[in-house]
């Protein structure tokens, strides 16, 4: 399946590219509907205010999951080697000065 075009929201008065808004990143269940990128997105644009002061001055991690989130796959941690998600605590090179 292609990857959709890319979409741009507003986030705190900056426009941000959202890149394959439409790729799924939690999988239907038989409770709830598939979650994709945009729904990720729009879910912390309407609750970034408290994230944003609940987080202020704290050091954060980020756990990725390039291919979305689907059973049976593993975090990759320093004793087992690869997976299929990590942990990045550095910013990535290229960044906006702003993150």
């Amino acid at each position: 399946m292609p990857a959709s075009e890319a979409t741009v929201v507003e986030a705190g008065g900056r426009d941000v590219r959202v890149s394959s808004p439409d790729r799924v990143i939690f999988p239907s269940t038989e409770r709830t509907p598939a979650i994709t990128k945009l729904d990720v997105v729009r879910y912390y644009l309407s609750v970034g205010d408290g994230i944003m002061r609940a987080l202020a001055r704290r050091p954060v991690t980020l756990e990725r999951w390039p291919k979305g989130v689907h059973p049976g796959i593993v975090l990759s941690t320093r004793e087992k080697g690869g997976g299929d998600a990590f942990f990045q605590k550095r910013i990535p090179r290229g960044a906006p000065e702003y993150v």
